[in-house]
């Protein structure tokens, strides 16, 4: 399973580049080239966004995108930075050309893969994995028998199982964000976000094994919470 990897190497290498004032003109053009071919695809969109930005362990590739083409398009040619810029201003335009260009194919493929799954899409998965358009599984299920009207109805059921629990994962997730960020700012309020939600059990074993297993804490924070002197936040340290 290359999943984390792949999340991994995309922001690292791809991403990365986007947002380097170091990079070339022929680089970034590049990058932005392989969005737009990825955008294209309305089933790609929409994966990235269920196994990445949906999924407690993954990085969120797609919010990523997202921030760095929308931060391209709304640069300034001569905007100030904080390192001299590669690019010219002309070269500055029309990148932010290339990403406005993937920005409206990326909301294009939203719509699109919308209006063929939605609920009252024209495509839907059959239990087989077999997809038909609604009307002919409509069409097969008044013609045929009552058990193909029970499959019509368990198939778009399941439809509505399977986003409601992806819907539920992102809710979880932006909590569990939440509750990290928080804690940046005052540890106790972060872990109080994170305990309601029901990540964390407030122990000190468990808060420990959080501190250690949970990428993007930061590490100040983390200090003054066990440096409090309170003996349950020292417990936590020992």
């Amino acid at each position: 399973d290359l999943k984390h990897e792949l999340g991994v190497f995309f922001t690292s290498i791809f991403l990365r580049i986007l947002e380097s004032a170091n990079s070339t003109f022929y680089q970034k053009t590049m990058v932005l080239q392989l969005l737009h071919s990825i955008c294209r695809d309305p089933q790609t969109v929409l994966d990235i966004y269920v196994n990445y930005d949906c999924d407690l362990k993954q990085v969120d590739i797609f919010a990523k995108m997202l921030s760095h083409l929308t931060r391209i398009v709304q640069s300034g040619v001569h905007a100030p930075a904080v390192t001299p810029s590669v690019l010219s201003p002309e070269q500055e335009l029309l990148l932010r050309a290339r990403a406005t260009d993937t920005l409206v194919c990326m909301l294009d493929s939203l719509v699109k893969w919308s209006k063929l799954h939605g609920k009252d899409g024209e495509l839907v998965w059959l239990h087989t994995g077999e997809v038909l358009p609604r009307s002919q599984v409509a069409t097969q299920a008044s013609s045929h028998s009552s058990d193909a009207a029970q499959e019509a109805t368990d198939v778009s059921r399941k439809e509505e199982e399977e986003i409601d629990a992806i819907l539920r994962q992102k809710e979880c997730k932006t909590m569990l964000q939440q509750g990290i960020k928080a804690f940046a700012l005052k540890p106790k309020k972060g872990l109080d976000i994170v305990c309601k939600a029901g990540f964390l059990e407030m122990s000190p074993l468990a808060i420990a094994t959080w501190f250690h297993q949970t990428p993007g804490l930061d590490k100040r924070a983390m200090g003054d919470y066990m440096g409090e002197g309170d003996d349950f936040n020292t417990s936590v340290l020992y």
